[in-house]
Parts: structure tokens; sequence; C-alpha cells
């Protein structure tokens, strides 16, 4: 729509507001394409016999669009011939997938092998290559991530470092697969030297890739972890996302002196920007007894309200004993089983709080320890004194 979008993340908001303000839309549509047509968000697809009829009901939309202050994105507006759809659209290659994704989870659920799926996977992956770029096609290769997830097929890491430069339409379904198969020591690179490319200006893809690193399960004594804090030293000074990036690594993987000497060389750059000096604050716990009290006199001092808030939360939830509602959201993890970061930060500030009872934060711990699959998350929680 010309002048007017939604964004494609996955947020329930956009989604809801696609629906509520476009249902008229999808009335229309139904009706006269006989319900053969699909919309994603505010971006439509529909079939019809001729073009005269996709004409008709071209401008039939432009004309209910018009009525909501919208109008048709020419630009992007285009009538395909049933050769041209089925190029651009790749049916062919999409039931391919759907087929072979309902046999692969029926077989998995049985707990059975499906080592013959994965080859007739990477056959028909050979030949996908070679269609036109057109269309769906990142779509479809997007599905193809999806389904070596599930397989947890690695043949698609020969294509990342590639796709990762050239094609950001495929990086999050690149992160997802690469946390799915889980880390080694080509992944780390791959996602490395993205990380340390100085011309990816999307921020978004930066923060995923850091996340990525940070969910991945790391043993503490694996030359990765050192590897870490390497690379968030060497990323902080590219962009205020690398300098998130970096702060979150070495809240996993690094001292509470490698994040101190990190935010005491880069305070130029977030000390009076309101959105990095919010995440600065976020990781407090992690360096409270080291340097607390003079970032917080530097919020003060440049007037970043909405860090000293996050202070006084965090300040909040230890000085007074936990709520049963408290203890349950540390100890809740994520469906992927991950144990988030800004949560175990702050689980580093209620187990060293002296302001709750011992009993209660050794009993938390040993709950956590249970819980929390991450060695590093549980060897910092081991060193903490109660």
């Amino acid at each position: 729509m010309s002048g007017l979008g939604l964004p494609q993340i996955n947020f329930d908001a956009p989604r809801l507001l696609a629906h509520a303000f476009l249902f008229e839309i999808d009335t229309y549509l139904n009706h006269e394409t006989k319900g053969n047509f699909v919309r994603w968000m505010d971006d439509i697809d529909f079939a019809v016999q001729d073009i005269g009829s996709a004409k008709k009901i071209l401008r039939g939309l432009d004309e209910l669009l018009l009525t909501r202050g919208l109008r048709l994105n020419l630009g992007k507006t285009k009538i395909l011939s049933s050769e041209e759809a089925k190029n651009y659209f790749l049916p062919n290659e999409n039931r391919y997938l759907t087929i072979m994704t309902k046999r692969v989870d029926r077989l998995i659920d049985s707990g059975l092998d499906i080592s013959d799926e994965k080859q007739k996977i990477r056959r028909r992956f050979k030949k996908f290559l070679n269609l036109p770029h057109i269309g769906r096609w990142e779509k479809v290769y997007k599905r193809y991530f999806t389904l070596s997830t599930k397989t947890k097929d690695t043949f698609l890491e020969f294509y990342v470092p590639e796709l990762l430069d050239n094609n950001p339409d495929l990086r999050e379904n690149i992160f997802r697969y690469y946390g799915g198969l889980g880390i080694n020591k080509k992944r780390f690179e791959h996602i490395r030297n993205f990380m340390k490319e100085q011309n990816c200006l999307d921020d978004v893809a930066i923060f995923s890739a850091a996340k990525l690193l940070t969910d991945w399960t790391v043993s503490f004594k694996s030359k990765i972890k050192r590897e870490m804090v390497d690379l968030a030293v060497s990323i902080a000074g590219i962009s205020p996302a690398h300098l998130i990036s970096s702060i979150w690594l070495l809240s996993k993987y690094g001292t509470s002196s490698e994040l101190v000497s990190i935010l005491d060389t880069t305070s130029y750059l977030w000390k009076y920007s309101s959105f990095l000096s919010r995440q600065v604050a976020a990781t407090i716990p992690k360096i409270r007894d080291l340097r607390g009290d003079i970032f917080e006199k530097i919020f003060a001092e440049t007037g970043q309200l909405d860090a000293l808030r996050i202070l006084y939360n965090l300040d909040q939830l230890r000085s007074k004993p936990l709520s049963k509602a408290e203890i349950l959201y540390i100890m809740h993890g994520s469906k992927n089983d991950y144990y988030p970061l800004s949560k175990f930060i702050i689980t580093l500030d209620l187990l060293s709080s002296p302001h709750i009872d011992p009993s209660i934060r050794n009993k938390l711990r040993t709950d956590l320890i249970v819980r929390i699959k991450d060695p590093i998350y549980i060897q910092q929680i081991n060193r903490i004194r109660i």
C-alpha cells in the first residue's frame, strides 16, 4: 500500500491492526475471487481466470482502500500470467516442502529414522538452487531452513556466509537454524565474521546475531568462551547496535572487570543516549560491587531518567523479600529452554542481595542450578557468596 505499511515483525500488534483495519478487504476479495486469495498483513495475492477480471478487482480494491485513506502501491502491484505465476510463486516447491514437513513430523513423533528424508531434501534443494531467483524464491529458501532446523541437517551451513552478506531477508531464518543446531567452531566463525563486518546497516540482524551468541550453550572451559569476549571487545565501537551486542556478550561471557572496561571506553557513546544508557543500566547487577555507584552518578549528571528508573526498580526488587510471583518469574525459562540473559542478570542481583533471607537465596540457587542448563550461568551462580 502506497505511503503506508505495517512492520513485518513477529509482534501481535501489527497483525491485529492489519486484520482489524482490512477485514472488509478480506470480505471483498473472498466474494470476487471465490475464496482464491491470500493476505499476509498488508500483502495480498489473488488468482482469477483472466486479466480483465484481475483489473476489475484491482480497481474495486483501490476504491475500497480510498475510503480508508489508503491506495494500492502500484510499484508493487503485478498481474501475472499462469506461467509467470508458476515461476513467481513456486507452487510445486511449496507443495513438496509441505508434504515433506508433514512426513518428517510424523516420523519424528514416532521415533523413526529420517535419514532417507534428509537425503531427499538435499537432492531437491540442489534442484531448487537452479531455479530463477525471482518472486517467492527467498521465501521458499526460508522453508528449507525451517525444515532443516527440524531435521537438524547441517548441509545448509555451506551457504550461510554468502547468504548473511547478500540476502538480508534470510538472516533471521539462518539464526534460528544455527540456534537449533547448536554451537560449533564453524558456526561461531560465521556469526563472528558477520558481526565484525562494518558495512552491515541492519541493526535488527546485529541484535539477532548477538542473541544467538548468548543463547548458545558454551562450555565454561571452551576456547570459544574467550573468543566471545574478544569479539565483544572488537565490535564495541562499530555502531550503537554493536555496542549493545558487546554489552550482552560481556554480561554473559566476560568478567565484571571486562564489562566495566568496555563501558568506560565507550562512555562517550552511551552516556548521552537514552536508549544506550538503559542498556548499560540493565547490566548494573553484573558490576554493582565494582562501579555501580559511579555509573549511577553518570546517569544523574547526564539526565538519563529512564536509566535511573531501571536502577530504582532493581533496587526495589532486591530490597525486600521475594514474592511467589517473583520467584516463579525467576524460575521460568523460555519455550526453547534457553534461560534469558536479561533474567539471569536480575537473578545475580537477587542472589547477592543482603536484604533477602539467606535461606531463600540458597533454595533459589539450588532450584536454579537444576532448572538452568547453561554451564556459564551455573558457574557464575555458584560463585555468589550467600
